[in-house]
């Protein structure tokens, strides 16, 4: 499945998998909420189980994977999120880094 644009939203979380890269992505709603710690309150704790459970997961894809991928846990508007725009724009699809986004 393709990243498309709309997949990527401010109250999502998003686990990518690109063989070489293995990308958890927050949207701008779940960084701030990241950001003010609500997954170290009790009341939270459903928040923090939502937070934990792509990291499990990517732990799991790159486990027996060789050449072992690179991990990038990103959010919305942070710097690392150009691994999410790249593979959005077909860097992986045979389209070039600047292609159509």
């Amino acid at each position: 499945m393709y990243v498309q644009v709309s997949s990527i939203s401010p109250d999502r979380i998003l686990l990518l998998d690109t063989y070489f890269n293995v990308v958890v992505f927050h949207g701008e709603t779940v960084a701030e909420w990241k950001r003010q710690n609500y997954q170290d309150n009790p009341e939270y704790a459903s928040f923090k189980q939502l937070l934990e459970a792509p990291q499990e997961e990517a732990k799991e894809l790159m486990r027996e994977r060789f050449p072992y991928p690179r991990f990038v846990d990103c959010n919305q508007h942070g710097s690392q999120v150009i691994y999410v725009c790249v593979v959005r724009a077909g860097f992986f699809l045979g389209g070039g880094l600047f292609g159509v986004m």
